[in-house]
């Protein structure tokens, strides 16, 4: 959480919150809570408070007190609970409900539906609800207590209409400036639309006692009825399984654990689910957890629907102790490695990660070999390595060393040979099953004499940077037969909101030439850009409107494979990891994993500007920002896989794709990529090629890893450059546009020329998960702005071929731009650079 800020709110996180407000809390922030971006749930406390929803569809419910709720943007649900509450909508379509008391009612902007609690009204006007801005053009009023229009009072009176129940002539509400005339067609029985109060707020869940035996559970969620909360307890570890079906609208899911069992959502609490497939497709989650209590809640996205819930649990055998800890903060400490070190431990469903942390004082040899011991049936565990260079504790995409993943119990080696210095975090990690192992590691002093590589002896061409800098001005002209490029035009700038700092990648965008591109009118319009990564959060904001559509799917019957593909459903893409149609981000240990979702906002997030996301603190543009994303979910980690990512590529081929983005690769140095074999991804990239279909796959991050000069070209398969099946491209650090550098991470060109281009690839910001945004770095999001230049120059004219494409990104590239390399070894005085 932010906390309390200088202007007076006590300010959420930019992310999705769910957050309880505790008594005096707000003492000493007179503003209010803020709830800031995104779909966020806010619970009131026990006395008066102050909530602003901001932007994303909120829930905010404002429990005791007389509170002031106001949901700002989207489309917000506001329960003003018990007491005498204000509540406004704001803009967006808003179900404000006033609960108990005399509340006063604001729909504010498009559609709302303003819900009455009829049975506490009273004789005297100003104790029922007030709806002071009701528009008979687009909102409905919801009446409870078994009324209905035709059974209530409308009775006009100086200011507006009384709603009154004719018997015993009570108000139960006051609409201002609207006749009875105007009201008529405008009042529904929420209650017989299954508007169901009850179990709209967590410490309202409905309880389903402990969960053991399939329990079946039929419901509704809509415009009127936003949540449904349950609870339940396991009394041991167990898997357990959801359902939901039924679907006639969009409808998500939400699993938290109660962590400190007080039996109400807080920060303390944990999120275990947030599924958010798309659709009306059925969702199906097997999870294993720990004991304890749980809050499930159903809620509607869009459009109201009947559901069926199916909760199952089995309990699991008795699990194994563990000894090494299971983050990098406290992993456990093996210390300087200059021997043969072992331990025996075991991985499992509520322990997937064993952690060692140790210290390499010199450049190093470095062996790993995991072997298993008295493995259940379905055991499997896994190794890697990998260092927390910039401090965020965990594991980063341009921070992996080395990953070795064999099936089964099948002994695991790691030997990498000049490893620089420093600290690495060797983890072992669950696959399936309880898998215990045995640990050996050990390190040797590696004498490699660091150096550059050497030089091309090919004008124009680094063996670090390749052919250069994209230059999008000049691709984009040339690839319209211009050969003078487009003319410069003033560089992208924020303007900040007040005192709130705004964050952009204009910089990266700038240093491109993206806006004189855009100022053609270019904007990546009607191409395709298949992402192949690790899943694309569809719902994002800033992506959802250039999501991809398989229409034949999306207008067809569900459970068919309307389009004759072979996949059934694949309305927006597929997900080759988990066989199904949802190519959404997988869930890790530090939450969703957004490295799929960034790359998809570097090549298409919408440039909606300022008026889109919390006054313009994010601005966030897509290269081809009117490009279309067809999400292909390859890999669960940030790397591919042979067999998912050949079958990703011919889908994407396939399926009308004119560029395909492989942010991923094998995490090796040369002497492992010396062996490395793809045939299956190499016959899909020529495959690709004879459709037409440009690849563009980053050139992988290991330089850093080991010693100058053990990392002489990139990783596979982006190294298929060399034959002409894809386009390679590597980072620089683009945030000082008069001192570009090539990164120390990135993978070199190598001295034989190929398709090597850069692109910003060092503090990149862009889309994550949860209508948020973050920053990250490495070359997976350098080759996304490549992607993204091909989808404008194939706009600009869409008879390129593959060959033409690659020739015009190298033609206009620009080595100059280029004003040094950087390293992160030192080398010896008397080595050249390349």
């Amino acid at each position: 959480m932010i906390g309390a800020t200088p202007e007076g709110y006590y300010a959420l996180t930019f992310g999705s919150d769910n957050f309880t407000i505790l008594p005096d809390l707000l003492i000493n922030s007179p503003q209010g809570l803020a709830a800031l971006d995104g779909n966020d749930t806010v619970f009131g406390s026990t006395i008066t408070d102050i909530i602003i929803g901001n932007q994303g569809d909120d829930s905010l419910l404002g429990n005791d007190g007389n509170d002031w709720i106001s949901g700002d943007q989207d489309n917000d649900y506001i329960d003003g609970g018990a007491a005498d509450d204000i509540l406004g909508g704001g803009t967006g379509q808003d179900t404000i409900f006033g609960n108990w008391g005399g509340d006063s009612l604001y729909g504010g902007e498009d559609s709302d539906l303003f819900v009455v609690q009829l049975d506490i009204a009273t004789t005297n006007v100003y104790s029922g609800d007030l709806i002071w801005d009701f528009n008979p053009a687009e909102d409905m009023i919801g009446l409870k207590g078994g009324f209905t229009e035709a059974s209530i009072q409308l009775e006009l009176v100086e200011g507006g209409t009384l709603v009154k129940d004719p018997l015993t002539k009570s108000v139960l509400a006051w609409v201002y400036a609207v006749t009875p005339e105007q009201l008529q067609g405008h009042l529904i029985n929420v209650e017989n639309s299954n508007l169901d109060i009850a179990n709209n707020l967590p410490n309202g869940a409905t309880d389903l006692g402990v969960l053991n035996n399939i329990l079946p559970i039929n419901n509704f969620v809509g415009d009127s009825d936003v949540y449904d909360f349950y609870r339940f307890t396991l009394n041991t570890p167990s898997e357990v399984t959801i359902d939901l079906t039924g679907l006639s609208a969009d409808a998500d899911l939400v699993l938290y654990q109660d962590i400190n069992g007080d039996g109400s959502l807080s920060d303390t609490d944990q999120e275990v689910l947030r599924s958010e497939d798309g659709d009306l497709n059925p969702e199906t989650k097997i999870l294993p957890l720990q004991l304890g209590n749980y809050f499930l809640w159903v809620k509607q996205y869009q459009g109201d629907t009947n559901y069926n819930l199916n909760l199952s649990a089995t309990p699991y055998p008795f699990l194994q102790p563990d000894d090494a800890e299971n983050t990098l903060a406290t992993a456990r400490d093996v210390g300087t490695l200059n021997s043969l070190v072992a331990f025996n431990d075991v991985v499992e469903p509520f322990d997937r990660y064993d952690v060692y942390r140790i210290q390499l004082p010199t450049q190093s040899d470095l062996t790993l070999n995991l072997n298993f011991l008295n493995p259940s049936v379905n055991a499997d565990a896994d190794i890697w390595i990998g260092q927390d260079r910039n401090g965020s504790g965990y594991i980063e995409n341009n921070e992996y060393v080395f990953e070795q993943y064999q099936p089964g119990t099948t002994p695991e080696t790691i030997a990498l040979d000049g490893l620089n210095s420093g600290e690495y975090f060797v983890v072992v990690q669950q696959a399936q099953g309880n898998t215990g192992y045995t640990l050996d590691m050990s390190a040797t002093p590696n004498l490699t004499r660091p150096q550059f590589l050497d030089p091309s002896g090919v004008p124009n061409y680094s063996s670090y940077y390749g052919w250069g800098l994209v230059d999008v001005a000049k691709a984009v002209a040339l690839a319209t037969g211009q050969t003078i490029p487009y003319p410069d035009i003033n560089d992208l700038t924020s303007t900040p909101s007040g005192n709130i700092p705004t964050y952009d990648n204009f910089a990266d965008l700038n240093v491109m030439n993206v806006p004189e591109v855009w100022n053609q009118g270019y904007t990546g319009e009607g191409v395709i850009v298949a992402v192949l990564d690790t899943g694309v959060d569809l719902k994002h904001f800033d992506l959802a409107d250039n999501i991809w559509m398989n229409s034949p799917e999306a207008n067809g019957q569900p459970g068919i494979d309307d389009e004759n593909n072979g996949y059934i459903d694949d309305i927006n893409g597929y997900d080759f990891v988990g066989k199904d149609a949802y190519p959404y981000p997988g869930f890790q240990q530090n939450g969703y994993d957004s490295h799929g979702t960034h790359v998809a906002g570097t090549i298409a997030a919408a440039a909606n500007g300022d008026s889109a996301y919390s006054n313009g603190r994010w601005n966030v543009n897509g290269v081809a920002f009117n490009a279309q994303i067809m999400p292909v979910r390859v890999s669960s980690t940030s790397k591919g896989y042979n067999e998912t990512l050949a079958e990703g590529i011919r889908y994407a081929v396939d399926n009308g794709a004119k560029v395909i983005n492989i942010s991923s690769g094998e995490h090796s140095p040369d002497s492992q990529q010396q062996v490395v074999s793809q045939p299956e991804i190499k016959a899909a990239l020529e495959h690709a090629k004879q459709k037409d279909v440009t690849v563009v796959i980053s050139a992988g991050n290991e330089r850093s890893n080991f010693a100058e000069g053990l990392v002489t070209f990139p990783t596979y398969p982006s190294r298929f450059s060399e034959d002409d099946l894809a386009i390679s491209v590597g980072a620089i650090d683009g945030s000082n546009s008069n001192n570009l550098q090539f990164a120390d991470f990135s993978n070199p060109a190598g001295v034989k020329p190929s398709n090597f281009v850069v692109a910003p690839g060092v503090g990149v910001l862009s889309t994550v998960p949860g209508n948020s945004y973050e920053i990250m770095g490495g070359t997976s999001m350098s080759a996304p702005y490549v992607s993204g230049v091909i989808a404008l120059m194939l706009e600009a004219n869409p008879n390129l071929t593959v060959d033409q494409i690659q020739d015009i990104l190298i033609q206009t590239a620009n080595p100059q731009a280029i004003n040094g390399i950087k390293i992160s070894t030192v080398i010896p005085p008397d080595v050249a650079i390349a």
